[in-house]
């Protein structure tokens, strides 16, 4: 009877240290801001949909970041892309967000170029020709888009630590 007591009272001590190492792992994850990457891959059927359903959730993020748009864009997804283009500056732009994008230089870019969007900003970079897919930093959000190749395909990634890095970059670039 004795012994039965003993490990009982043993076990109760244990069921303590597992319950108070519990609450402590508990506070470090609470603790931690790591929340990993969340990563959607878009098929080119796709794409125009997710472009319409998702600006709204990229103009916010933009906007409590730090309200640009940044980024380098080929030529291909304005000729591939353009409604969504014009329906964005005429109809989902947010007040005070501003476009900072490299282009390389052709004529349906300064076709849209001479729409006149306001805020919207797309520099020539004479040497780059080889842009052959899109990339966008809006917010804690970056969006690969290749329109290049057939199929055309969308990769999102939100993930705040990456973002923040590649927006340091195109401030360090002067995009």
């Amino acid at each position: 009877m004795q012994l039965a007591i003993r490990e009982e009272q043993v076990i109760q001590r244990k069921k303590v240290f597992i319950q108070d190492a519990i609450k402590e792992l508990q506070s470090v994850v609470a603790a931690s801001a790591y929340t990993p990457p969340k990563i959607v891959f878009i098929p080119q059927e796709e794409i125009l949909p997710y472009l319409y359903k998702q600006t709204d959730k990229w103009n916010e993020s933009v906007m409590v970041t730090d309200k640009m748009w940044w980024g380098f864009q080929d030529h291909a997804f304005v000729e591939s892309y353009g409604e969504w283009v014009d329906w964005y500056w005429t109809r989902s732009a947010p007040r005070g967000l501003h476009l900072t994008l490299l282009s390389n230089n052709t004529g349906r870019e300064k076709q849209m170029k001479k729409k006149g969007y306001e805020h919207r900003e797309i520099r020539f970079w004479k040497n780059a020709n080889q842009f052959t897919a899109t990339i966008w930093l809006c917010g804690e959000y970056l969006i690969m888009i290749n329109t290049n190749d057939q199929p055309h395909s969308l990769v999102e990634i939100h993930d705040k630590t990456l973002a923040s890095n590649m927006r340091e970059v195109f401030r360090g670039i002067k995009v």
